[in-house]
This record gives structure tokens, sequence and C-alpha cells, in this order.
């Protein structure tokens, strides 16, 4: 009886030990950054803008730069940076602060859209979307961070005039 005791405490400690080896490896290797998606306001009711502006702000205490981020690796909510303004060099922008690049606009407004949308708000109502950038730095290490856009839902259609 004592010999099973032993033993079924033994598997207990090593599914435990299992456990929280998996959950230390899921966390570890990714790093937090700072998201700013510009227009950050939007309203149902006005055109999709054309390109929204994304800014990736990586902390001091990663360990990491914006030159660090590999730039085939960055998406938001999925999509890839498209072609930006002549004046940058390249598909994206990388100072000593942030790094900026382009999305499209009507791809990214149809997915704000779906997620308002989801949350049944009222007509006219503010509501909250969170947008997640996500990619990885040259060693392949993984980096995200999300944003809040105001999403503006239609407002209701007044009724018709009394006749």
């Amino acid at each position: 009886m004592k010999t099973k005791r032993i033993i079924f405490g033994s598997l207990l400690l090593l599914l435990a030990l299992l456990a929280g080896t998996l959950i230390v490896m899921q966390t570890v290797g990714q790093v937090s950054v700072d998201v700013r998606i510009t227009p950050f306001n939007l309203v149902e009711e006005d055109p999709a803008p054309t390109l929204f502006k994304v800014k990736i702000t990586v902390p001091a205490s990663s360990g990491y730069t914006t030159a660090d981020i590999d730039p085939a690796t960055v998406r938001v909510e999925g999509l890839s940076m498209v072609p930006t303004p002549e004046d940058w060099e390249d598909d994206y922008k990388v100072t000593k602060t942030f790094f900026a690049f382009m999305v499209n606009g009507n791809q990214l407004y149809n997915i704000i859209w779906s997620k308002a949308a989801h949350m049944q708000p009222l007509p006219g109502a503010k509501v909250s979307v969170d947008i997640t950038a996500t990619g990885e730095f040259g060693d392949g290490t993984d980096f995200a961070g999300t944003c809040t856009v105001l999403f503006m839902t239609e407002h209701a259609s007044p009724p018709p005039p009394p006749p």
C-alpha cells in the first residue's frame, strides 16, 4: 500500500512539473510592445480610410530595439504591410523610437467593423475594439501588442414624418 502511495505521489509531482514547464515555455519568448494605430477614431457613417498607419514602440527593458524587428513577419490582425508613401525609403520607417508602416484601410476597417458588430452595440454607440499587431525580432523572438480603436456605430434612422 505504501508503494502505491509513493508511486501515485511521484506521478502527481511529475505531472505538476510538466504542466508548469509547458506554461512557462508558452509565456517565455514573447515581448510586449506598444502599438498605436492612426486613425484611432472611426465612424461607421464615414468611408473607410485608404490606409491605417501603425507605429510599434519597443520597451527599452526588453533588450530589443525597433531596428531588431523583422519587417517580413509584422502583421496587424493578420494583415501585412502595404507599400508606403514615396518619402519613406522602404515599405516601413524605422527610427530610434518607433517602427511605422501602413496597412490596407478597407481590409482593417472591415475587421474592426466585424469585431464591433459582434458586440451588438446600440445605434450611435461608441465601441472600443482591440487591434493586435504581431511579429518577430531578427532572432525569432515573438512580439505582440494591442491598441484600442474607438468605433462609432451608425445612428438609427429617424422615424418617417407623419402623413
